[in-house]
């Protein structure tokens, strides 16, 4: 066993060696991964107060494990045969996928759901307190189960074999339809890696919409991560009203944002049809970005990609009756899907144009 303090372990990650390594991550440490990468065998865990996620990547057998208070994910990736587990009162995920064998498990109060991924035998297995759901995608075998007093669901979705458990019922395999989401970002800046100070979405079909998500971001945690703000647009947000800026308020640090955010898309669908932003630029691209920037992956495939703007402005329809805030994120994202809903219902409903 070798032993490393979070000050101490390299910046780039270890290559295993054969030897489990434990990382110890301090309250107040900043945010970042521990990665143990490689062919040899080899497992990491990472403990302690302070927030950061666990990786264990490569051909080696080995586990990736996240534990204690502070926030953070354990992810494994590959062909090594190797469980994720993430334990204690933090907020986190587990995540596996990759070809080889071994489970997600995610343990405890802290929130955080339990995810298996690939062609690997493996469950996805979610029990304690704390919210969060079990799923498990892809061709290999394996169940989803979620026990315990947290709210969550169990999923299974794919080709693999696998049932469905959820707090003792055995479920049937469950299919998500295909779905849309609207996202609208709130922003300091209108480039490609502008910093985000709040991310709003909705889930919609032709019939409606379906869950929704808001989270204000952290500017500070922004601007740590290496996103950039404009001059000109912190201006105009001093001249906005204070019911706009004051949903900007109860922040959270962006990399809790957007782990959110991508909970929020993994329990809401399965097959994903579209992911649409105002701006081809803009909203989709930022918000991609900001997942590279903290060191996350992206919780949707590039081609999933679409431009509200493009279809409103090629489709002469009269917007629809707004509610809520202008600059609202969330009252944004919802207007637009609301907008896309007409145009299509006004223009293809029963058409051979597959928009929705």
């Amino acid at each position: 066993m070798i032993h490393y303090e979070a000050k101490d372990f390299p910046v780039d990650g270890l290559e295993a060696t054969g030897d489990d390594v434990t990382v110890h991550v301090p309250k107040g440490a900043k945010w970042r991964s521990y990665k143990l990468f490689g062919d040899q065998d080899g497992s990491i865990t990472v403990a302690g107060d302070g927030d950061g996620n666990a990786f264990r990547y490569g051909s080696g057998d080995g586990s990736a494990t996240r534990d204690g208070a502070g926030a953070g994910n354990a992810y494994h990736y590959g062909d090594g045969y190797g469980h994720a587990h993430r334990d204690g009162d933090g907020y986190g995920n587990a995540h596996r996928d990759g070809d080889g064998n071994g489970g997600a498990y995610r343990w405890g109060a802290g929130n955080g759901g339990a995810h298996r991924y690939g062609a690997g035998y493996g469950h996805a297995q979610r029990d304690g307190g704390g919210d969060g759901n079990a799923w498990r995608d892809g061709g290999g075998a394996g169940n989803a189960y979620r026990h315990g007093d947290g709210a969550g669901k169990a999923y299974r979705w794919g080709a693999g074999n696998g049932e469905i458990e959820e707090k003792g019922l055995v479920k049937e395999q469950q299919w998500n339809k295909p779905v849309h989401v609207m996202i609208d970002l709130e922003t300091m800046g209108t480039g490609p890696n502008a910093a985000i100070v709040a991310i709003g979405a909705c889930i919609f079909d032709a019939n409606g919409i379906g869950d929704r998500f808001y989270d204000a971001v952290d500017l500070q945690s922004c601007i740590d991560t290496g996103l950039t703000v404009d001059g000109q647009t912190v201006m105009w947000w001093l001249d906005q009203s204070d019911e706009v800026r004051g949903a900007l308020k109860n922040s959270s640090p962006l990399h809790v944002a957007l782990e959110r955010f991508s909970d929020f898309m993994a329990d809401s669908i399965g097959n994903i049809s579209g992911v649409w932003g105002c701006g081809a630029a803009f909203d989709n691209v930022i918000l991609r970005n900001a997942y590279k920037a903290a060191g996350l992956e992206c919780p949707w495939p590039f081609w999933a990609d679409r431009c509200f703007r493009t279809v409103r402005d090629t489709n002469e329809i009269d917007a629809p009756d707004r509610s809520g805030t202008h600059h609202n994120a969330l009252d944004d994202a919802v207007h637009q899907a609301n907008y896309l809903i007409k145009i299509w219902n006004t223009k293809y409903a029963g058409g051979s144009n597959d928009l929705l």
